[in-house]
């Protein structure tokens, strides 16, 4: 059973880094164009393939979801040198427990990559600073910020008002989207809005 779960977390991650081999990360505009040449050789159905930003990774309870997008971090860091993640959680609950396999997985992956991942989450106003001064002003690091919905499903949350002490009238969520973070939506059917 082992073998067959690592052997289809493989498969997704394979099937990934095939698609984005030729992406643009910094322009972002060629994705329908990456998706059209990897279904001329990859025996998957074709769904519907739009101009969207996004890709669908459909995976069953229990095959370890986390621990594939987390593996998958590490590679696009590695293979892209990309380096800025957010995970979006519907609950509070799921946020801690993607916290505790990035603890549980720490010297796992450091023995794979030889690098670490920094996880930051948004709280309360105090996890504010902690955002500001580590993850949006050190670009290079390997980091991902982990946050609810609630986080910034409201206008008048923190990330998303304007600070012009900081950012010359960018709320923070605005500078932490310039970075151009690979956002990953785990649960997305429990997410509101």
């Amino acid at each position: 059973m082992i073998f067959e779960k690592q052997d289809y977390q493989q498969n997704c991650l394979g099937n990934i880094i095939k698609i984005l081999q030729d992406f643009d990360f910094k322009k972002q505009d060629n994705l329908k164009e990456c998706l059209e040449t990897f279904y001329k050789t990859a025996p998957l159905p074709i769904q519907n393939i739009s101009n969207k930003l996004n890709l669908d990774i459909l995976m069953e309870t229990g095959t370890g979801k986390t621990f594939t997008y987390l593996n998958l971090i590490f590679e696009l860091n590695k293979r892209f040198k990309q380096n800025k993640f957010i995970i979006f959680v519907p609950r509070k609950a799921i946020l801690e427990s993607v916290k505790q396999n990035i603890t549980l997985t720490k010297d796992y992956f450091y023995s794979e990559y030889n690098k670490h991942l920094k996880a930051y989450t948004y709280t309360d106003s105090k996890s504010q600073s902690l955002i500001i001064n580590h993850y949006i002003k050190n670009e290079d690091e390997l980091s991902v910020l982990i946050l609810t919905n609630s986080a910034i499903d409201k206008k008048d949350n923190i990330l998303n008002k304007n600070n012009e002490n900081l950012f010359n009238t960018q709320s923070i969520f605005e500078n932490i989207a310039a970075l151009k973070p690979i956002s990953i939506i785990d649960e997305p059917h429990l997410l509101k809005g």
